[in-house]
């Protein structure tokens, strides 16, 4: 959403301001999100002192060997929010031979971040080592590996972003313009 206003001070002096925001949002969960699939299948060895729902939902299984099968998705829970404020200001200034343009912008960011990986639930892999099949290998409850991951803590990086400038396009002769100016842009890590 952008709010903006263009005021003539004069014939040749103009002011433009601009009031910008815009957020973003962005969601994802598994079929089985807030599900205790844990307890429902038994397994036991993953704490969840916190009933956190993002690790009591179903654990990664996968299958290999020579006849593979489709194990669980991929994903667990992932949401990514950001709203970008934003502050614009320019001016142009016609004197003579000279067309001078002058403004600045501020721009703040926020972004809010939380993505747990499946692994928090387990991971569990499975061959055809024991009974040439991965899946008879599951039913035995024997597999082949298993991990378990930990979650990074939820990241809420801010930014603000200044940027300034400054030229002139100085008319030398009707058919030549000296043009120059500056510009300088700073961002907060």
């Amino acid at each position: 959403m952008v709010i903006s206003d263009t005021h003539s001070f004069s014939s040749t002096l103009v002011n433009e301001a601009k009031l910008g925001f815009n957020r973003t949002y962005q969601e994802s969960k598994d079929y089985n999100f807030g599900v205790d699939v844990l307890s429902q299948l038994g397994i036991q060895g993953i704490e969840n002192p916190q009933n956190d729902p993002a690790i009591s939902s179903m654990p990664q299984f996968t299958f290999g060997g020579v006849i593979p099968i489709a194990g669980s998705t991929n994903r667990n829970q992932a949401y990514t929010a950001q709203n970008t404020y934003q502050v614009i200001d320019n001016v142009s200034w016609y004197k003579g031979r000279h067309n001078i343009k002058f403004g600045g912008e501020a721009r703040r960011l926020q972004v809010n971040n939380q993505n747990k990986p499946l692994n928090i639930r387990g991971s569990y892999s499975f061959d055809d080592r024991l009974t040439g099949l991965s899946y008879a290998n599951f039913l035995l409850g024997w597999p082949s590996g298993a991990t378990r991951g930990i979650a990074r803590p939820n990241a809420y990086p801010r930014s603000t972003y200044w940027g300034f400038y400054w030229q002139d396009d100085l008319k030398l002769h009707s058919r030549v313009t000296l043009n120059f100016g500056f510009r300088y842009e700073y961002q907060t890590p």
